[in-house]
């Protein structure tokens, strides 16, 4: 039943994952060049999840794969809004700018322990990591949020805030099943926030 669970469950993702790239390319190729950012950081993330290291114990919870999968993958249904005041765009693009350097920053600290389901797979303390926990969900939170506004609507903000409560309630699940490992629990004393300093 685990085997068919995790089959089914990682199909859905690899889909989810096919249709976006290719949705970027497109987008790359009608001259949205911002869209090369988001192309390089799949590719990356693909190149790390082939190449990860194999994991001590991988979470077979339903209730964490529905968070992940939801965190992850709810980005892809926000809908572009052509009537956004046109000085949104140059507000939101520096933050995507960030949002995306981040994030394939804080994916290069991860490296080989990269992966979409929580799993013991070592601790990272290096590079992004020395400063928050989870600074790649902080990447994504500010490259989400910087085409939320440049489409602003209540449907995108919504969509927004559903997806943060799925990462929040994920960083939850994981630091739950790392803290089984000591030096985990070393690293959680060492670095106090999970996505903010100071602040979260």
């Amino acid at each position: 039943m685990n085997l068919f669970f995790r089959i089914v469950i990682g199909g859905i993702g690899a889909t989810l994952f096919f249709f976006s790239l290719t949705a970027q390319v497109h987008r790359l190729q009608e001259g949205h060049f911002t869209a090369l950012g988001i192309i390089l950081f799949y590719l990356l993330a693909c190149f790390l999840f082939i190449v990860r290291c194999p994991s001590e114990n991988t979470s077979l919870s339903i209730k964490h794969w529905v968070f992940a999968l939801a965190g992850t993958f709810l980005p892809l249904f926000l809908l572009p809004n052509d009537t956004a005041p046109a000085y949104l765009l140059w507000v939101g693009l520096p933050l995507q700018f960030l949002g995306m350097s981040f994030s394939l920053i804080a994916l290069i600290s991860l490296g080989r322990s990269f992966g979409i389901i929580a799993a013991r797979r070592g601790v990272k303390t290096n590079g992004t990591y020395r400063f928050v926990r989870h600074p790649l969900y902080t990447g994504e939170a500010i490259w989400f949020f910087s085409i939320v506004i440049m489409n602003l609507s209540i449907y995108n903000v919504f969509l927004f805030c559903i997806q943060i409560g799925c990462q929040i309630q994920r960083m939850i699940e994981e630091e739950t099943l790392l803290s089984k490992d000591k030096t985990y629990c070393a690293y959680l004393e060492q670095v106090r926030y999970r996505m903010i300093p100071k602040f979260f």
